[in-house]
């Protein structure tokens, strides 16, 4: 019965040997014709392909026998085949099915001019596998360039921000609107005698009193938005101040946690005391660039050392 909607002789042997499994439904959605493919590819009996049997009863009994996998990508049973009938009701693009034995199925329905549909599934494992494997790489690719632009961003030594995202980030805080109820200010911070450290201590307890900084910074990051290395003991930071304080009364808890952190090798041979200075200025409507900020606080930082270190100035 099923050559019923394909009487040629000819035509029925040339669509039994095709590798694509051929289908056709009536206008009502029932069974018409189906090639040998297609009652091999999903296992069906003669007497599950009746004629006439709706396209939906033969997509409850994949399901029901396990033709097709469930908790993959496609959904669950119930999911599975209202998005089967949804695609039946549009008939556009295709619909992939995976089978319980791993096959992965294309399917591309198409409409009669009698209003019923025809109904063409392809194997396309391979292709599902190459796909999956180019999606693997991309996503391994993605993972590799975020790990690179961590690094770049990152101050090898510190942790903190490198010099170049720093910048970066600062720049995009002028370009932002102020906010009203905390005041910005960039922190341009320098360790006093740091070379003394150095050459008391050793360079391996500089690059330690460098870290701790950079710990200390990341521990007050409720007030620090952004710490970056400028370059050798010199960090920039932006730092939020509540209406009503000031930046110093910040900059002497900073400078406290520093100097707890650095007790046993604050002093030198020669008696000198590692400390920090720091130049503050506020980021308002007024401050158009980076080059103009960074002159403002290289200026105050230079008051501050003027003025016997360990001490900040705000301009």
């Amino acid at each position: 019965m099923r050559f019923q909607a394909c009487s040629d002789p000819i035509w029925q042997t040339i669509l039994d040997h095709v590798e694509e499994a051929v289908v056709v439904y009536d206008k009502d959605g029932g069974l018409a014709y189906w090639n040998k493919k297609f009652k091999e590819l999903y296992a069906y009996t003669d007497d599950e392909l009746s004629v006439g049997i709706h396209f939906s009863e033969l997509g409850r009994l994949d399901v029901q026998k396990g033709n097709v996998a469930i908790g993959d990508d496609i959904g669950e049973g119930a999911e599975y085949l209202a998005r089967k009938a949804e695609y039946r009701a549009r008939l556009k693009g295709s619909f992939f099915v995976h089978l319980k034995d791993g096959r992965w199925i294309k399917t591309t329905d198409r409409r009669l001019p009698d209003g019923g549909f025809v109904s063409v599934q392809t194997e396309v494992t391979e292709l599902r596998q190459l796909y999956s494997d180019l999606m693997d790489k991309n996503d391994r690719l993605a993972k590799a360039n975020d790990e690179l632009q961590r690094a770049l961003n990152t101050d090898f030594l510190t942790g903190a921000l490198s010099r170049e995202a720093i910048i970066s980030q600062v720049e995009q805080i002028l370009l932002g609107e102020p906010e009203d109820e905390v005041h910005r200010y960039a922190m341009l911070v320098d360790l006093d005698h740091f070379k003394t450290v150095n050459d008391t201590h050793g360079h391996l307890i500089g690059d330690q009193v460098l870290q701790d900084l950079a710990a200390i910074a990341r521990r007050h990051s409720a007030s620090i938005n952004h710490f970056g290395r400028m370059g050798g003991d010199e960090f920039l930071g932006i730092v939020n101040v509540e209406n009503g304080t000031c930046p110093t009364d910040f900059f002497h808890m900073f400078k406290s946690d520093f100097d707890q952190a650095c007790a046993e090798y604050r002093t030198s041979s020669t008696g000198q005391v590692l400390g920090l200075s720091a130049g503050f200025s506020r980021i308002d409507e007024e401050t158009s660039n980076f080059s103009t900020l960074y002159h403002k606080l290289d200026q105050a930082l230079y008051r501050a050392k003027a003025l016997g270190k360990h001490t900040a100035v705000v301009v």
